[in-house]
């Protein structure tokens, strides 16, 4: 029960960060496939596979971003790694409170 607590606080938490905005680590990803070449009509923007921005880690720059927290665009790991982080940083009472766990629901 309160290990599905700890997974609900960082679910909600990523959703909150979860935004794409401005970086410098932004490309154009091109994924088509060549509808032409193959006899069907192109649907150009309307297209999933056409070239699209798109926003990669600012750490791992071959991972795409999902995520922005504190101005950087990370991918889920260092997401995750950097909320840890920041959860670790947090005395044991204040995490859980954040998780709305007390003392004594750990004892029993």
């Amino acid at each position: 029960m309160k290990g599905q607590n700890v997974k609900l606080f960082f679910v909600a938490l990523s959703c909150y960060l979860k935004q794409i905005g401005e970086s410098n680590t932004r490309k154009i990803d091109d994924n088509c496939v060549g509808c032409t070449s193959l006899g069907m009509t192109c649907l150009g923007g309307a297209c999933p596979n056409s070239p699209r921005e798109v926003a990669f880690c600012d750490t791992h720059t071959d991972e795409y971003a999902d995520y922005i927290i504190d101005g950087e665009e990370l991918c889920e790991d260092c997401a995750k790694e950097y909320l840890l982080d920041l959860f670790k940083d947090h005395l044991i009472s204040e995490q859980a409170e954040m998780l709305d766990v007390t003392f004594e629901d750990l004892r029993e």
